[in-house]
């Protein structure tokens, strides 16, 4: 097996940050004989959750029994993969979103899906709650959309093996940014989608960079639509996360102004028409 061009991106994608239409829209460019979707995990349930490296070893078993090792590695899951991969030459990339929007759309898009059997979508969205009632319920209860917070997801399995130092452990912030700033190339930003596209197809080595589409509306609408008092409730839910979406959306302009200023130049939009309103989180 060989890999092409002499490394392979790993996109670390979290729920409600417009992650499926970045793994679409390199699918579509590199051809999905170049890419592997990370999706196992997705047969879990939660009670069912294999350990960190049960998953790590599942995933990677699949992915060096390809006929070729892929350019382009997608994973809802954030799985450090380059432990199992010795020799090889892995490099992450993830994108970020507003915690207060991404909590919303979190709760437009499993109310509407509440039906579904997926161990993420909260036990009170499935008995009806209002967006103001599932916020105190998350106050109350800690369970975050997806079952873990922003921070915690980019946490949990590095964490548990042993790459995060002893000094970090238990600081949440902290620790996410050590994790983003340590093992992450590229850490984009959803409110600059196409800037944050071309910074990665730059990061690839690619001639251009993607075209993309929406993947799966959640209806949530604008953030004016939300009254203040419920927004407020959120914003102190998230601050944590608000905090580390604010280093990196400022890490992001001084890191890759050059590029950020390259793709305004060429005064063009990457969004081509024809959303995807598919409700399935994951490519089976």
């Amino acid at each position: 097996m060989t890999t092409e061009p002499g490394f392979s991106t790993v996109f670390i994608g979290p729920n409600h940050s417009a992650s499926l239409s970045v793994s679409d829209a390199f699918t579509a460019a590199l051809g999905e004989e170049r890419c592997y979707n990370v999706s196992a995990l997705s047969r879990h349930k939660s009670s069912e959750l294999p350990s960190p490296t049960e998953q790590l070893q599942q995933e990677c078993d699949h992915i060096l029994a390809l006929p070729q090792f892929p350019v382009f590695i997608n994973s809802h899951h954030p799985l450090p993969l380059h432990l199992f991969m010795k020799g090889r030459d892995i490099r992450y990339i993830t994108i970020i979103r507003n915690p207060t929007r991404r909590f919303i759309s979190y709760y437009h898009w499993a109310h509407l899906h509440k039906d579904l059997d997926y161990h993420w979508i909260a036990p009170a969205i499935r008995a009806g709650a209002t967006l103001e009632q599932y916020v105190d319920y998350v106050g109350a209860t800690g369970h975050y959309p997806g079952g873990l917070s922003p921070c915690e997801y980019f946490t949990r399995n590095w964490v548990a093996l042993g790459l995060v130092p002893d000094e970090l452990k238990g600081h949440l912030t902290g620790t996410a940014r050590y994790v983003l700033e340590t093992y992450f190339s590229v850490v984009g930003i959803a409110e600059m989608f196409d800037e944050t596209l071309y910074v990665y197809s730059r990061a690839m080595g690619l001639a251009e960079p993607p075209r993309w589409k929406i993947r799966g509306k959640s209806g949530a609408g604008g953030l004016n639509t939300i009254p203040e008092g419920i927004r407020a409730k959120i914003r102190k839910l998230v601050e944590p996360e608000m905090v580390v979406y604010m280093h990196f959306a400022q890490q992001f302009f001084q890191r890759h102004r050059k590029e950020i200023e390259e793709f305004k130049a060429l005064g063009i939009s990457l969004r081509i028409e024809g959303d995807i309103d598919n409700i399935t989180p994951f490519r089976k």
